[in-house]
């Protein structure tokens, strides 16, 4: 440990000699000696001792006139001072001009020496509670500055996570990026595969002149070396150049990446004119801010894509021509098209939220909708309507969702299906009558005369075709019955 430094202005030699041999020595003091107040004013300036012993009455300038100097000098050095007599008035005085101790003359050795050891202790103990403090101020700024970080990450998150709009979004996290690293500007570049460059997508305090037509070529840039890299890149001095016409002080660009995509751009931070270093905690702080920048692009396209997928579907299912109700597992509807509105009669905004309890006046529909929620299983059936249409109505469940309700007109089914069964009764009543002729005279055939073995022959086929012309509308009637629902005998055929 280095030992203290005491300056003792006194002009006394004596004073000087017993303090050097006495005191100082044995104690292992360094020590400087000043005749006179101005010549002590000077050593404390130059050497800056730990201590000074200052006599009241000194030649050129006495003891408070050095002590005041000091001050003035924002020089705080701890002063025992000497004195001949014990005056409250010299005492309050000294004490008010920086003074630590005094010792009134005479004084022993041992005297000063506890008087020196009071005031050196008590100097040491302020110093380390300067210096705590001191590294208490500096942990404190420090953990502030790191909290501050932390807030703007937390802030920059928080957008990416509640902000659609992404513009505002790529503002902050540039703003941000050009807070944290004490930049003069921030850009933010994205990349344009196609041709293979870097446009501007969001800029701080950028020209405008600059900033509306920045392109960055990838091949042979630092930009494009990160977009290569996938690494930050920092440059300072003359290579510190966003493009030939833009010099700039100090550069650092931080990769923007996309998980599956790689890099698609990079944050940038300028200075124009100062070079500062940037530390490993600030690119790691700055890289952060990049990935939310990368992750709100991602979002944003990804939303961009969800919600032209959900327009395109939207416009499908409104331009159908076929009812379409979409419900939720408690039969809230979530969703119906201009058909379906038709149908019930009611305009789509007072359809949503409502229960189909309210909205559907159709028992076959409660039905569905009972028989679905008990198997979770697909069912359909027909649905008449007051005005004479029938619908063919199927309800499909939806796992995450709900239940989803199609409704296809099929009025005109029915009518053909009415028109076909008709055309079969008539054709199968007015093909019986000639049939039955038929085959009663070629019964009569042979009780007519006799007949050769070629007219039996002949008899024998006709008779056969009567009965397969017979057979095909009984079968024919037998597909209408089974179309039509009705229960019938089955047997194997022989």
């Amino acid at each position: 440990m280095e030992r203290a430094c005491i300056l003792v202005i006194e002009n006394d030699p004596k004073t000087q000699q017993l303090l050097a041999e006495l005191v100082f020595e044995p104690n292992g003091y360094r020590h400087l000696a000043a005749m006179d107040g101005e010549e002590g004013v000077r050593l404390a300036l130059e050497k800056n001792p730990n201590l000074v012993i200052l006599d009241m009455q000194l030649p050129k300038m006495n003891g408070l006139e050095v002590m005041k100097t000091l001050q003035e000098q924002n020089i705080d050095i701890p002063i025992v001072f000497t004195t001949i007599s014990e005056s409250v008035e010299l005492v309050v005085q000294a004490f008010r001009l920086g003074a630590r101790d005094y010792v009134v003359k005479p004084f022993g050795p041992m005297e000063m020496q506890e008087a020196i050891r009071r005031v050196l202790s008590t100097t040491t103990a302020r110093e380390e509670r300067d210096q705590l403090t001191r590294r208490f101020l500096d942990v404190n700024r420090q953990l502030q500055r790191q909290l501050q970080e932390l807030n703007i990450i937390y802030t920059i998150g928080r957008s990416v996570t509640s902000l659609l709009d992404l513009n505002r979004v790529l503002n902050r996290v540039v703003d941000a990026g050009v807070y944290l690293a004490d930049a003069d500007e921030g850009m933010l570049l994205l990349l344009d595969e196609e041709e293979r460059e870097l446009y501007l997508r969001a800029a701080k305090g950028m020209e405008e002149e600059i900033a509306r037509n920045l392109r960055v070529r990838v091949q042979d840039s630092v930009a494009g070396r990160v977009i290569e890299t996938g690494r930050p890149v920092f440059l300072s001095g003359d290579r510190a150049k966003v493009t030939t016409d833009y010099l700039t002080g100090a550069l650092l660009y931080l990769p923007l990446r996309v998980p599956d995509r790689g890099v698609i751009g990079v944050l940038g931070l300028i200075n124009r004119e100062r070079e500062p270093s940037f530390s490993e905690r600030d690119i790691f702080v700055l890289s952060a801010v990049a990935d939310y920048a990368a992750i709100a692009i991602e979002n944003a396209r990804l939303f961009e894509a969800a919600e032209a997928e959900r327009v395109k579907l939207e416009t499908i299912i409104r331009e159908a021509q076929d009812a379409i109700i979409v419900v939720d597992e408690k039969d809230t509807i979530l969703m119906s098209n201009p058909a379906a509105c038709s149908i019930l009669g009611a305009a789509e905004n007072d359809l949503l939220g409502q229960t189909t309890d309210v909205t559907i006046p159709y028992p076959v529909l409660h039905g569905l909708l009972a028989e679905v929620r008990k198997t979770e299983r697909a069912t359909r059936s027909e649905v008449p309507l007051e005005d004479g249409r029938v619908f063919n109505a199927q309800l499909t469940p939806v796992h995450g969702i709900g239940r989803v309700l199609m409704m296809q007109d099929i009025t005109h089914l029915k009518e053909l299906d009415r028109i076909k069964s008709e055309f079969v009764t008539t054709v199968s009543h007015d093909l019986r009558t000639p049939l039955t002729t038929i085959q009663g005279y070629v019964e009569l055939l042979p009780r007519a005369g006799p007949v050769t073995a070629q007219q039996e022959e002949f008899i024998l086929r006709a008779r056969h075709s009567v009965q397969t012309i017979t057979d095909l509308l009984d079968r024919l009637l037998d597909v209408q019955r089974l179309e039509a629902g009705l229960e019938m005998e089955m047997a194997p055929a022989t």
